[in-house]
């Protein structure tokens, strides 16, 4: 125990759990998925606006403890694996593509959101002009990844709109989109910045296209366990690089110049909604 440490930070560390394993560690785990330029792999290290994120949010929780130097370990998982790895404390933030949703604050905490975006589909270009809205997939079959908010999207579409398109969902990005380019599937609905990261890496990306209106609206935020004293550290930085400006100059790093490994630009401009986050941070999500 360090002499220096005020009333304060014993209290939030006798609060949360994972304050106290990092302190008595030395090392904070760090979840990231694989879709660019969010959180991805490059050349063997994590990379991507969400990663860095959370680096800065480790910046805040390393002063907080008063650490020098906190080891940072970064794992690569899936979209299945985010939520129970948290659980279980094989990680401790979740830093990518993880939508705030109402569900999942039943068991999770979230910070501001870093990104905005929407549910769109990717659908072969040859048939775009079919499927400009998603009432065109009435009845077809439709690819969804299991775990994501796609799955329920497309249930709440089916009761609302009584559109009976029949959800295939497949265990990985890889699989959903395989079956657009062949056919099996007519669509694949999921995050727009998904979708399109996926059509770049895939077989054939020429034949693909993303299409329609944003069919939900989905807030990307750090993905926490329930504990306030840690979830305030990570809002605390979030908010100052909203407000400082600085968070602006890392999403242009990240959308608005190529990047590694294929200098790739995104070239997506700051959503009206995510402009309205960075001017008044806070983490109420409509979700």
């Amino acid at each position: 125990e360090r002499n220096n440490q005020t009333s304060n930070q014993i209290s939030a560390i006798a609060a949360s759990p994972t304050l106290k394993k990092i302190r008595d560690s030395g090392v904070i785990k760090i979840g990231y998925r694989q879709i660019a330029p969010i959180s991805y792999d490059v050349s063997g290290k994590a990379a991507g606006l969400a990663v860095e994120v959370c680096s800065e949010a480790i910046e805040e929780i390393k002063n907080f403890l008063d650490m020098r130097a906190i080891k940072v370990e970064h794992y690569q998982i899936t979209s299945l694996q985010r939520i129970p790895f948290l659980q279980e404390g094989q990680i401790d933030l979740e830093c990518g593509l993880t939508t705030n949703t109402a569900e999942r604050r039943n068991t999770m905490a979230f910070s501001i959101p870093y990104f905005i975006t929407g549910t769109k589909m990717l659908v072969q270009k040859a048939n775009a002009a079919k499927f400009s809205s998603v009432n065109d997939l009435a009845g077809l079959p439709v690819a969804t990844v299991k775990s994501t908010t796609a799955v329920k999207t497309i249930d709440t579409l089916n009761k609302q709109r009584l559109l009976n398109i029949k959800n295939i969902q497949y265990e990985n990005y890889e699989s959903a989109i395989e079956s657009v380019i062949k056919g099996q599937t007519k669509a694949m609905i999921l995050d727009e910045i998904i979708l399109e990261d996926l059509k770049n890496k895939s077989s054939n990306p020429a034949a693909l296209t993303t299409t329609g209106d944003f069919v939900s609206v989905e807030p990307l935020a750090v993905m926490m366990r329930k504990e306030k004293p840690l979830t305030d550290l990570v809002n605390k930085r979030l908010y100052n690089l909203m407000q400082s400006g600085k968070f602006e100059a890392m999403y242009q790093k990240w959308f608005k110049r190529p990047v590694a490994p294929d200098a790739i630009n995104y070239n997506i401009d700051i959503s009206p909604a995510l402009r309205e986050v960075i001017r008044f941070p806070n983490d109420i999500v409509g979700n």
